[in-house]
């Protein structure tokens, strides 16, 4: 390095000389060259001249020592710290990622989900969504509009589930999701034939769903209060909750739905009934389930829209729903989450473990775009 900077002072020192001599041989006044001018004049011209070159040349060297260095630096890091193949945007940038694609994003990495919908998958450390200031657990939806954070020494994916925009800042890179084993249910009561195989194997992978047994689902049985809060909660993510129940009826904390209720609760997903219960062994009521999950969206931050979608009074038994659940059935039934059973909407029948899994595979696959 010392020897190329001592090489490009003499030249520019002999550059400027010679140029300075072809121009300039003497002086105006006095077309002579004098001692008196060369020491007086023309020697100070050439060192300020000369000066200003060298200066403009050195800042040539330094800028392309410095770019050098800083490639040369960012390239040992990626092999060093294990990005490889990951591209550094030091600011957010819009990509559009199709479905089946992962966006893997390291240590310091920020995503934003714009549209579409995909899930998270934490592989080491931690994934935090600071809209919420919740850690999120491997499996969570992606939240439209959330921005999420990778903490230290966190390796995560943002697997794409449908055609998506997304905003990414940090370390990042795109690639195919690996290919899933497929699902096998351990349930002998659910087979590929029946129409709820898809969304009770969507529930079961997501860990949404357990079976009422190691070996059954029961698709026909109906789900209560209880489950179908536990269900939302493992849905949010599971996070982490204070206090006690407010419900006289839930308060065995070894419950194990006595988490989700409180929080639940606590974020008016649910109210209980007037006596202050909860009636958590209770079966929910189809129209009780839409207005739950209604409320589940607007803590989601989703849209409870009920317009552009099918409306309420094609169903025949429209009248039946109570005043209460209206705009909950309403916004059900508009967004396609809730299509209604052999044609009729049932709102006071009690839901089936299969109807919901059903529902909440299609909320799941619908709020993306709320």
């Amino acid at each position: 390095m010392k020897r190329t900077i001592a090489t490009v002072l003499v030249l520019a020192f002999l550059i400027c000389i010679s140029s300075a001599m072809a121009a300039d041989p003497g002086s105006a006044s006095n077309p002579l060259i004098t001692k008196s001018y060369i020491t007086d004049t023309y020697e100070n011209e050439i060192l300020t001249e000369s000066k200003a070159n060298v200066s403009d040349a050195m800042d040539v060297v330094f800028d392309n020592a410095v770019n050098s260095l800083a490639s040369q630096t960012q390239t040992a890091l990626l092999l060093t710290e294990g990005y490889s193949g990951y591209t550094l945007t030091k600011s957010f940038e819009e990509l559009q990622v199709s479905s089946g694609n992962s966006v893997f994003m390291l240590t310091g990495g920020k995503f934003v989900l714009s549209s579409g919908r995909g899930t998270v998958t934490v592989n080491s450390g931690a994934v935090v969504d600071i809209s919420t200031g919740e850690e999120v657990s491997t499996g969570s939806a992606i939240k439209s509009g959330h921005r999420y954070f990778c903490t230290e020494s966190t390796d995560a994916a943002f697997n794409i589930e449908a055609d998506a925009v997304c905003l990414a800042d940090g370390y990042y890179k795109i690639d195919q999701t690996p290919a899933l084993a497929p699902i096998e249910l351990p349930f002998e009561d659910v087979s590929e034939k029946d129409w709820y195989y898809n969304a009770v194997s969507f529930v079961y992978d997501k860990e949404l769903f357990s079976g009422t047994s190691a070996n059954k689902f029961s698709p026909n049985t109906p789900m209560t209060r209880a489950m179908f809060v536990t269900v939302l909660y493992r849905l949010a993510g599971e996070p982490n909750v204070s206090g006690s129940s407010a419900f006289t009826d839930v308060q065995d904390s070894t419950q194990y739905y006595y988490k989700a209720v409180i929080w639940a609760s606590s974020n008016k997903i649910v109210n209980g009934y007037p006596d202050n219960t909860f009636k958590p062994s209770l079966n929910i009521t189809r129209e009780q389930m839409a207005l739950i999950m209604y409320n589940y969206a607007k803590y989601a931050g989703y849209s409870t829209s009920a317009s552009g979608g099918t409306a309420i009074s094609t169903f025949p038994d429209s009248g039946n729903v109570s005043s209460w659940a209206l705009d909950a059935v309403k916004w059900a039934v508009s967004n396609k989450i809730i299509n209604g059973s052999n044609g009729y909407i049932k709102p006071a029948d009690s839901a089936l473990r299969s109807h919901v899994a059903q529902i909440i595979k299609n909320f799941c696959e619908i709020s993306a775009g709320m």
